[in-house]
């Protein structure tokens, strides 16, 4: 340079040639503080740009790297990281994540319900019918019959149980509909109840009816029969009682026949036979007594006949023949059979 008569020192960020005649700036990756005798080069994890009177430590700033192609610290993209003394990024594991120019030295795991994005900068809730244990890559999607709701903290999906199937996208189980069942892990309640059992909402097996009931419409529950009618244990139609037998309420599961003396109504109920009538156990309506025999009040079950000196009137009493007349046991009439010189006994 020009002749002063005395020496300077050089600004920072430059140092003396090699005459000592001028100042040089330091080179990219180099420093030099002001006074300085000579440009320094930097550290391994820090940079400076031309002309510098310090460097950058990249190795304070977790999540970036030193790029000596543009002397400055730079963010790592997202997905990436970057260790001290890094002069580049490194990929994150395939369940790691990482945000562009996160502060940190290393890639976070997500947790379960969770899994790295597309680009791993984040962790994403996995949707309703995926699952993802702690630390997994991805949300992985439920097989058929099992299900997980959004972001599920157990990590798994869940069978659905018997009785239930799952939802079309997986994310619930819902109760078979009435008269349909299903096993445990199915897709849907293909099992419909045969016509003599039913099955409630959510019911893993269909059931027979007990006796005196059947199946309703619907194969939900089980209806009484009504009075008069009957079913057998898991019987699909209630039956009417025969004749002379009768079911007295609903809900019956057999037919009891009308005792000696009465007879069936309806199949409902047993009255008794009027006086002058009988009936047999099991009857479906009361016989007249034969001429000569009687009962004389309701509800019985055989005829007596009129003893000797009687005769019957009108099936219901046998009266006292009249003088000078007789009859022998069981007569309808008296007769006038007295000779001559005889009377009738009373």
């Amino acid at each position: 340079g020009e002749a002063s008569g005395f020496c300077r020192q050089c600004e920072a960020g430059s140092a003396p040639d090699a005459t000592h005649s001028r100042c040089d700036a330091c080179e990219a990756g180099t420093f030099a503080a002001e006074g300085a005798s000579e440009c320094t080069n930097c550290s391994t994890g820090s940079v400076a740009p031309r002309r510098a009177e310090g460097c950058e430590d990249c190795r304070r700033q977790p999540g970036h790297f030193a790029d000596v192609d543009v002397d400055r610290c730079v963010a790592c993209d997202a997905g990436k990281f970057a260790l001290s003394n890094a002069t580049r990024c490194e990929e994150c594991p395939p369940n790691g994540v990482a945000g562009r120019g996160q502060l940190s030295d290393r890639c976070e795991k997500c947790g379960a319900g969770y899994a790295p994005d597309a680009d791993q900068a984040k962790c994403d809730i996995c949707p309703a019918g995926r699952a993802a244990g702690a630390k997994e890559s991805e949300c992985t999607a439920c097989d058929p019959g099992w299900v997980a709701l959004r972001g599920a903290e157990s990590g798994e999906c869940t069978a659905c149980e018997a009785g239930k199937h799952a939802s079309p996208d997986n994310a619930t189980c819902i109760a078979c509909d009435a008269g349909k069942v299903s096993g445990r892990a199915k897709l849907e309640c293909s099992e419909e109840c045969d016509g003599d059992t039913v099955a409630q909402p959510g019911s893993s097996t269909c059931r027979p009816c007990l006796g005196g009931y059947v199946p309703n419409e619907e194969r939900s529950h089980c209806e009484p029969c009504a009075a008069g009618s009957y079913s057998a244990e898991g019987s699909a139609k209630c039956a009417p009682c025969a004749e002379g037998d009768v079911a007295r309420t609903q809900g019956s599961a057999r037919c009891e026949p009308c005792r000696a003396g009465y007879y069936e109504v309806n199949r409902k109920q047993c009255e008794p036979c009027a006086a002058g009538n009988f009936s047999t156990k099991g009857s479906a309506q009361c016989a007249p007594c034969a001429e000569g025999r009687v009962t004389r009040t309701r509800g019985l079950a055989d005829c007596d006949p009129c003893r000797a000196g009687y005769y019957e009137v009108d099936r219901k009493r046998c009266d006292l023949c009249e003088a000078g007349k007789v009859s022998s046991e069981g007569a309808h009439a008296c007769a006038a059979n007295c000779t001559p010189g005889e009377v009738a006994s009373p």
